[in-house]
C-alpha cells in the first residue's frame, strides 16, 4: 500500500528495537494545511462561525440544521455526557533542523520526529501522559526527549544544545478515548471523536463515513415525512 516499503535489518535498528520498517509516506503540516482546507471550504460557500456553546441543542439552534456532527474532540465529555473521554497531555520541541525523514520509536518509550514541511524545523518528542491537564512546559521532559531522539536517530541532535536551537516548547492535549473512538449515529447526531494522535491520519476516511451517516439521516427524515 506505500512505496519502498521493507523491513530493516537488525544492525539498522535503533538501540532495543525489535522490529523496524521504512516506507514513503507523507506528513501534515497543521499550520499550512488547515488554512489551506478552510480557503477551499470558503469558496464553496462553507460558513464558519465560532461560538462557546454548552449543549448540542444550542448548536443545532444556532446553525438552524436538523442534523448535528459532533466532532467536539475532549469537548464530547460534556457534550456527548462521554466520560470515556479524556485528554492525553503531550510535549514537544521544534528544533533547528533540516531531515524531511519522520522516526517514530513505540514500545518501551514514545519518541519522534516529524518534519514541519513548508515551515521548516523538526518536531522532536514525546509524551503520552493521560489525565495531566498541565499547560506548563515540563523543563525536565527537553533533555529526556532530545537523549531518546539521540538513541533512535544515531545521534542526530548529538550536538544540539537546547538554549538555543530549540524555537518553541509544545504543549497539547490529545483528545482520547477510553475503549476507542466513537464514530456513529444517534438518532439527528453524528459522533466522531476521540481519535488521540490519529486525528489527522484518519480524517479522510472519517469523512466519508461522517457523509454517509448524515445522509442515511436525511434520507430517513424525508422517508417519514413522505409517509406522513
Amino acid at each position: 500500500m506505500v512505496p519502498k516499503y521493507r523491513r530493516l535489518p537488525s544492525k539498522d535498528l535503533p538501540a532495543n528495537a525489535k522490529i523496524g520498517f521504512k516506507y514513503q509516506s507523507m506528513t501534515v503540516n497543521p499550520a499550512v494545511f488547515l488554512p489551506w482546507i478552510k480557503e477551499i471550504l470558503d469558496k464553496k460557500g462553507v460558513r464558519f462561525i465560532r461560538a462557546e456553546i454548552k449543549s448540542l441543542d444550542e448548536a443545532r439552534s444556532i446553525l438552524q440544521t436538523k442534523v448535528v456532527v459532533n466532532a467536539s474532540g475532549l469537548g464530547a465529555f460534556d457534550l456527548a455526557g462521554d466520560g470515556k473521554v479524556i485528554a492525553v497531555r503531550g510535549q514537544t520541541m521544534l528544533v533547528e533542523s533540516d531531515s524531511h525523514e519522520m522516526v517514530m520509536f513505540q514500545g518501551s518509550h514514545y519518541t519522534y520526529q516529524i518534519p514541519r514541511m513548508y515551515s521548516g524545523g523538526v518536531i522532536i518528542g514525546g509524551v503520552s501522559q493521560p489525565g495531566n491537564l498541565d499547560q506548563k512546559v515540563d523543563p525536565e521532559l527537553r533533555p529526556d526527549i532530545l537523549r531518546r531522539m539521540n538513541l533512535i536517530s544515531n545521534n542526530r541532535f548529538q550536538s544540539m544544545d537546547l538554549d538555543k536551537h530549540v524555537l518553541k516548547d509544545l504543549v497539547g492535549f490529545r483528545p482520547n478515548r477510553q475503549g476507542g473512538y466513537r464514530l456513529e449515529r444517534e438518532v439527528d447526531v453524528i459522533h466522531a471523536y476521540g481519535f488521540n494522535t490519529l486525528g489527522y491520519t484518519y480524517s479522510y476516511g472519517v469523512a466519508l463515513k461522517v457523509r454517509d451517516l448524515v445522509k442515511s439521516a436525511v434520507d430517513e427524515k424525508k422517508a417519514l415525512r413522505s409517509n406522513l
